[in-house]
C-alpha cells in the first residue's frame, strides 16, 4: 500500500508526494519524492523510469531522495518507507535555497 508526504522548508518551498505504489500499478510506477536541480523544486517521481525524470520541466533529470548525499544524515526515525527506499525525519537537502532544511512528513494518505 502506496502513502504520501509532503515535504516542507523554512524557504517556503512546500511539495507532496506518493510513495510506492498501489496493487494495479505496481509493475510500472514506483513514486517517490526527487530534488529537480532545473525548476528548484521537490516533484513527484517515478523511480522505474530510466533516466528518472522530472514531470515538470520536460524530462529532465532528476535525483530521488533515496541518495545518500541528499541527507544530512541527523533522522532517527522513518517517516515513509517502500522497499529499500526510506525518507526519516531528518534534514534534506532543499533545491530552492541549497540549504539542508527540508523536511519531510506523513500526510496519513494511504493509498492502494
Amino acid at each position: 500500500m502506496g502513502s504520501e508526504v509532503m515535504a516542507y522548508c523554512a524557504c517556503g518551498t512546500r511539495a507532496t508526494s506518493l510513495i510506492g505504489s498501489g496493487k494495479i500499478d505496481f509493475r510500472e510506477n514506483n513514486f517517490f519524492p526527487a530534488h529537480c536541480k532545473r525548476c528548484s523544486l521537490v516533484v513527484q517521481a517515478n523511480l522505474k523510469e530510466k533516466p528518472v525524470s522530472c514531470p515538470d520541466c520536460d524530462g529532465h533529470e532528476v535525483t530521488p531522495y533515496t541518495e545518500p548525499d541528499l541527507a544530512k544524515g541527523d533522522g532517527d526515525r522513518n517517516v515513509a518507507t517502500w522497499g529499500e527506499n526510506i525518507l526519516t525525519n531528518g534534514h534534506y537537502h532543499c533545491p530552492a535555497c541549497g540549504d539542508y532544511t527540508l523536511r519531510f512528513y506523513p500526510t496519513g494518505l494511504h493509498w492502494d
